[in-house]
C-alpha cells in the first residue's frame, strides 16, 4: 500500500517553501483526518485533527474551495462551530493510482489573505494543482525506489564477481552500487555529483529514459565508453545498469557535437516552443527543403542547426551562408564553386562552392529573401535536378545536400514587389516554421535570462547567478522588438555593469527602465529606434571603417549590405558628423 510517509522529510520541505513563496499558510491531511505536514500557524490555529466532512468532500470532488468557513454544509459538526479560525481555505485531494492520500490546503487566517486568494483564485488553483502533481510524482519516485532495493540485491554479488567495472544506479542516475573497479574509475574520475545522468549528453539520456540500451557511447566527461541497460518494473524505468570501458573513443565526435546542438539547445518551456521541437523532432530525418520565417533574433540559425545536428545528416558539414552578406558579384561563384581559370584571379585548381562543402550534410541558407534576383533562378533549377556547374565548368556534379532557408522578411510580399521568385518560394517552403516572437512566449523569459547569466559567468568570471524580482519583473513585461538577441546582450550589459551580487534595476539599459510611451502606442517606431541605436553603438565600438562595418555586421546577426541599407535608412554617418 502506496504512503506518503517515506516521502516526508522532501514534501515538508516543498510545503514550507510553497507557504514562504505564496505568504500563505499550508498543510496536508492524510487519509484518516489528521494533520500530517503543516507551517506552525496552522497547527497552533486549527490543532492536529481537521474536521473531516471537509476533507471528504475534497476527496469526492479533486478540489474544494472553503470560501465561508464555519458557514458551509461541509463545517457542520465542526468543533470550531460558527467561530473558524480560518477565513478562507484551498483543498485539493493527492491521489496515486486511485488511492486517496491525503487532502493539500492553501489556508488564511488573515482578512487580506482571504481577498488575496478570492482575487487570484484561477491563478492560486492552478498552483495547487501543480504543487499536487509534484508531491505525486516524489511519492511514486520513493515507491520506486523502494523497489529497486530489493531488485539491487539481486545484481550485487553478479557486480562483486565482474572484472569490469559495473553500476549500478536509480532512475536519476544516483549510484547505489558498485564494483571495486568501478570505484577505482570514480575516484580517479572525481566526478563532484554522485549522479551519473548529470553528466549523459542530452541525446544519449533521451535513449535510457525511454528504455532502449546503449552500446559502448563515449562519454567526454568520463573519458571513457559507456554501455547501459534499464532495469524495469511493470514496464517502469527504476534503475540502470552501467559497464564502463576506459579504451573506447568512437563516439566521441558525434556526442560533442550533439551536446552543443541538439535539440535541447532549444531553449524554453512555452506552449509554443514544445510544440515548435515537437514538429522538429517529426521531421528532422526528412530530406526536404525546411524555410524558417520570424523576426530577427529568433533564434533560426540555432534551431537549423539543432535540426541538423539531432539528423540523420550530422555525420556532414553544417555549412551556413548568410546571402546579405556576400557581394552580389561573387555571389555565384560562392554558392557553386568555379574552375581553374573561370575568371581574372580565380584560384588555381579551382574551388569547391557552398553545395559541395556541404555534401552529405545541410547548407542554411540564412536571409534568403536577400539573394539576388537573377541568381534565385539557378538555385531553383539546383534544388529541382539536385546538380550544380561550376562557374566556368561543363560538368554536372550531383550534391546530396539538405536545404535549410531562413528570413526575416515578407517572402510573399517580396513576391508580390517582384524581388523573389514564386516558384522558388513554393520550393522552399516544403516544410514551413514560423519562430515565434519573445513577446508572445512570456513564460520563456525567465528561463532564457536564467540560461544567459550562467553563459556570461562562466565568460565573465563574475560570480553573480541570480536577477532581483523587480528586475525578472521588468524583463517579463518588456515586449523585446529584438526578441532573443537584445534580451542576451541585455543580460551581458547588466552582468559587466553589475557590482552587487545578483542583476539589479541600476544595470539595467535605460530603455527597459523607461519606455517612451510614443514607443508603447507605436512598436515599429520603437523597434526603429531600437535598431538605430544597437547599429550606431556597434559601429562606434568597431568603427566606422570597412572592417570596423564588417565586424558591427557580425555582432549584429545581419549581412553587410543590409548593414549599409540601415546605416543609410537611419542617417548614421549624417548624425555622426
Amino acid at each position: 500500500m502506496i504512503s506518503m510517509e517515506m516521502s516526508k522529510p522532501i514534501i515538508e520541505q516543498l510545503l514550507v517553501g510553497a507557504s514562504n513563496i505564496l505568504k500563505i499558510d499550508a498543510a496536508i491531511i492524510n487519509a484518516n483526518g489528521q494533520l500530517f505536514i503543516s507551517t506552525q500557524r496552522y497547527e497552533m490555529r486549527k490543532g492536529k485533527t481537521v474536521h473531516f466532512p471537509s476533507i471528504k468532500t475534497a476527496f469526492d470532488q479533486g478540489s474544494f474551495l472553503v470560501d465561508r468557513p464555519g458557514h458551509m454544509d461541509s463545517c457542520s459538526g465542526c468543533r470550531f462551530n460558527l467561530d473558524c479560525p480560518a477565513k478562507i481555505e484551498l483543498l485539493n485531494s493527492i491521489k496515486v493510482d486511485n488511492q486517496s492520500l491525503g487532502v493539500i490546503s492553501l489556508t488564511s487566517f488573515t482578512k487580506e489573505g482571504r481577498h488575496r486568494l478570492a482575487k487570484y483564485k484561477d491563478e492560486y488553483i492552478q498552483f495547487l494543482n501543480g504543487l499536487t502533481e509534484l508531491i505525486v510524482s516524489i511519492v511514486k519516485q520513493e515507491e520506486q525506489n523502494h523497489q529497486l532495493s530489493n531488485v539491487l540485491k539481486v545484481f550485487k554479488e553478479s557486480l562483486n564477481i565482474s572484472t569490469e567495472a559495473l553500476l549500478i544506479c536509480d532512475s536519476h542516475g544516483k549510484i547505489n552500487h558498485c564494483n571495486q573497479k568501478a570505484q577505482v574509475w570514480l575516484n580517479d574520475l572525481n566526478l563532484k555529483s554522485n549522479s551519473l545522468i548529470t553528466y549523459i549528453p542530452n541525446d544519449v539520456l533521451k535513449l535510457l529514459q525511454k528504455g532502449h540500451d546503449i552500446h559502448d557511447i563515449y562519454i567526454e566527461k568520463f573519458k571513457a565508453s559507456l554501455t547501459s541497460s534499464p532495469i524495469k518494473n511493470n514496464n517502469s524505468i527504476i534503475g540502470f545498469v552501467f559497464r564502463i570501458n576506459n579504451s573506447s573513443r568512437n563516439n566521441k565526435r558525434y556526442l560533442e557535437r550533439s551536446r552543443l546542438f541538439s535539440l535541447d539547445a532549444i531553449k524554453g518551456e512555452s506552449t509554443q516552443i514544445i510544440d515548435l521541437k515537437n514538429k522538429i523532432e517529426r521531421i528532422k530525418n526528412s530530406t526536404s527543403t525546411v524555410l524558417f520565417t520570424g523576426e530577427t533574433g529568433t533564434g533560426k540559425s540555432i534551431i537549423a542547426k539543432a535540426i541538423h545536428y539531432s539528423s540523420i545528416h550530422s555525420n556532414g558539414s553544417f555549412i551556413p551562408l548568410n546571402c546579405a552578406s556576400i557581394p552580389e558579384s561573387l555571389f555565384e561563384s560562392e554558392l557553386y564553386g568555379y574552375e581553374d581559370g573561370a575568371f581574372t584571379g580565380a584560384k588555381k585548381g579551382g574551388k569547391k562552392g557552398y553545395f559541395e562543402l556541404a555534401e552529405g550534410g545541410t547548407l542554411f541558407l540564412d536571409e534568403i529573401g536577400d539573394m539576388p534576383f537573377h541568381l534565385q533562378a539557378k538555385l531553383l533549377k539546383v534544388l529541382q535536378d539536385g546538380s550544380i556547374f561550376r562557374v566556368g565548368g561543363t560538368r554536372s556534379i550531383s550534391t546530396n545536400v539538405r536545404i535549410i532557408a531562413a528570413t526575416n522578411q515578407n517572402l510573399e510580399q517580396l513576391i508580390d514587389n517582384g524581388k523573389f521568385r514564386a516558384d522558388l518560394y513554393y520550393r522552399l517552403n516544403v516544410i514551413p516554421f514560423h519562430l515565434p516572437p519573445l513577446r508572445i512566449r512570456k513564460n520563456d523569459i525567465e528561463l532564457l535570462a536564467n540560461e544567459f547569466l550562467r553563459k556570461f559567468h562562466v565568460k565573465t568570471g563574475k560570480k553573480i547567478n541570480s536577477f532581483s524580482n523587480e528586475v525578472m519583473e521588468i524583463l517579463t513585461d518588456y515586449d523585446w522588438p529584438g526578441n532573443i538577441r537584445e534580451l542576451e546582450n541585455v543580460v551581458e550589459y547588466a552582468l559587466n555593469l553589475e557590482t552587487s551580487n545578483q542583476i539589479t534595476l541600476e544595470s539595467l539599459p535605460d530603455r527597459l527602465l523607461k519606455p517612451s510611451e510614443e514607443g508603447i502606442q507605436n512598436s515599429q517606431l520603437n523597434l526603429e529606434e531600437l535598431e538605430k541605436d544597437m547599429i550606431k553603438n556597434t559601429l562606434d565600438k568597431y568603427g566606422y571603417n570597412y572592417k570596423g562595418k564588417a565586424l558591427s555586421a557580425q555582432e549584429l546577426g545581419i549581412g553587410i549590405r543590409t548593414l549599409y541599407r540601415r546605416i543609410k535608412k537611419y542617417s548614421i554617418l549624417e548624425s555622426k558628423k
